[in-house]
């Protein structure tokens, strides 16, 4: 756009006709003040005397007016545009709208805010129970204590690490939900057993905290379908999350959870609490990871759970709604479709025959002594492993790679095999691969081998229904779910 020295416009492109939404008719004859604000019109010529002596051009960020009054950020650059003799006789402006660059710059601040906010909420809540380890692992060491002392810091340390796996296992699901990579694998079962175990286990722990629980459900009266095809592991998810939330940020009163019907097979879950409630300006924050909403109170949590509600509900194809109130309290709502089913008749019996036959797995060990090889290059897990085999009267081979794995069980006679699923030189898939060919191979009868992997069991899910692998061990080792699968091996 050019001016003369008295900043009226001489001449419009028809690039300043769209970025200003005049026609160049309506803009040459009038004065550029135009096109500023009234603030930044009293600084133009602070930014032009420069121009007008040194004949420089002046480059500024400001902001520009269109024709119907909207404002944008813009990059503008004044020319001087000088005669023969270098004399300055009119000028030149270019502008730019640099909405999306302001945009884009203030998503990069925030993501950097972000990172930065869950990082240190990472930290935070990371070193929090590694502290209580560490410090109770060191009062352990001290001679000569007292057995109740001992069973004391013992369950410090259990609790610690509990919450160390709750926070691992949530930050895992979460990433797993944000990248795509978390699929739901839908099955029928019993949707009104499913919250009604729910009710139990919420309503003992409201109780803890003096807290009323109520189910105003009326499933049957309500119209829920007792038998529905869906992901019950994630709804459960969904349902826990909601609830132990609500109790966490309720100091008195009650939670109440409702269930209701709609249209297209849709499914409301609402959970109605009594606490402080959460003021507007936080209600847009509340699904992000690590947002306690300012809680400061005494119970714990890492600020996950929302987050994982909301991704959960979307993958679900759901939708996700929240009422509050500062000082009255909150409302969640969750609304899944969920297709009604008719009740598998069939593999109910056969569920419960097949526990009718099975015998009660107690905590004595096998009868029957087992061979068994522990493949893993880390040697504290290997030590652990070993340790709780031979609680259960196993005789254990070891091995720190997969190749001497192989040696082993080609040399010995073992009864099975846990195989870490990353080891240098052949790791734990590849070696069941190598072993189930050569049992098909040469005749040989099929080794049990349960994969042994600090990935969680989603995240092998594929590797697992290969049929390479007899069962899952996860990391940390659940002694209860090896001594199950060292049970069923016995008297094969």
């Amino acid at each position: 756009m050019k001016t003369d020295l008295n900043s009226v416009i001489l001449e419009a492109s028809t690039g300043a006709e769209v970025l200003f939404g005049y026609n160049r008719e309506e803009l040459i004859g009038r004065h550029v003040s135009l096109l500023h604000t009234d603030a930044d019109s009293e600084r133009l010529p602070g930014y032009v005397d420069p121009l007008c002596h040194e004949h420089q051009p002046v480059r500024m960020e400001t902001e520009l007016v269109r024709r119907d009054g909207s404002r944008f950020p813009a990059l503008l650059t004044i020319h001087p545009i000088t005669n023969s003799r270098g004399e300055l006789v009119e000028t030149l402006g270019v502008s730019f709208d640099i909405s999306d660059q302001k945009r884009a710059a203030q998503e990069l601040a925030e993501a950097v805010a972000a990172k930065t906010t869950f990082l240190n909420a990472v930290s935070h809540d990371l070193r929090s129970p590694l502290n209580a380890l560490t410090g109770f692992v060191d009062l352990l060491t001290a001679p000569d204590l007292e057995e109740e002392q001992r069973q004391s810091y013992v369950q410090q340390c259990r609790h610690a690490s509990g919450r160390l796996l709750e926070l691992i296992d949530s930050l895992l699901d979460l990433s797993r939900l944000q990248a795509g990579r978390l699929k739901l694998r839908p099955a029928p079962f019993d949707l009104h057993a499913a919250i009604q175990s729910q009710c139990t286990v919420y309503r003992h722990l409201a109780g803890e905290h003096g807290l009323a629980f109520t189910c105003t459900c009326g499933l049957f009266e309500a119209g829920v379908p007792q038998w529905v095809e869906a992901d019950a592991t994630r709804l459960g998810q969904i349902l826990s999350n909601l609830l132990s939330n609500a109790i966490k940020y309720t100091q008195e009163g009650g939670i109440d959870l409702r269930v209701c019907t709609g249209l297209d097979d849709r499914i409301t879950f609402q959970v109605r609490d009594t606490g402080p409630g959460i003021p507007p300006d936080q209600q847009a924050h509340i699904f992000a990871a690590f947002d306690r909403a300012g809680y400061q109170g005494s119970r714990s949590g890492h600020g996950l759970g929302l987050a994982i509600v909301r991704e959960l509900t979307e993958l679900f194809g759901g939708k996700i709604a929240l009422e509050s109130t500062p000082g009255v309290g909150s409302t969640f709502s969750v609304t899944l479709p969920l297709t009604p089913v008719v009740a598998p008749e069939t593999e109910r019996d056969a569920a419960t025959d097949m526990k009718a036959a099975s015998p009660a797995l107690g905590e004595e060990t096998p009868t029957s002594p087992l061979h068994v090889l522990v493949a893993d290059d880390e040697q504290t897990n290997v030590f652990l492993a070993q340790v709780l085999l031979e609680q259960f009267g196993c005789t254990v081979t070891t091995a720190k790679n997969g190749t001497a794995a192989l040696e082993a069980w080609r040399t010995q006679r073992l009864d099975a095999l846990v195989l870490d699923r990353h080891m240098p030189d052949l790791d734990g898939v590849e070696l069941a691969k190598r072993i189930r060919a050569e049992e098909q191979t040469e005749g040989c009868p099929r080794v049990p081998i349960a994969l042994y992997t600090a990935y969680a069991r989603s995240e092998v899910e594929a590797v697992l229904e290969g049929g390479l692998f007899d069962t899952f061990l996860g990391k940390p080792l659940d002694s209860t779910e090896l001594r199950q699968w060292i049970k069923s091996l016995v008297g094969r």
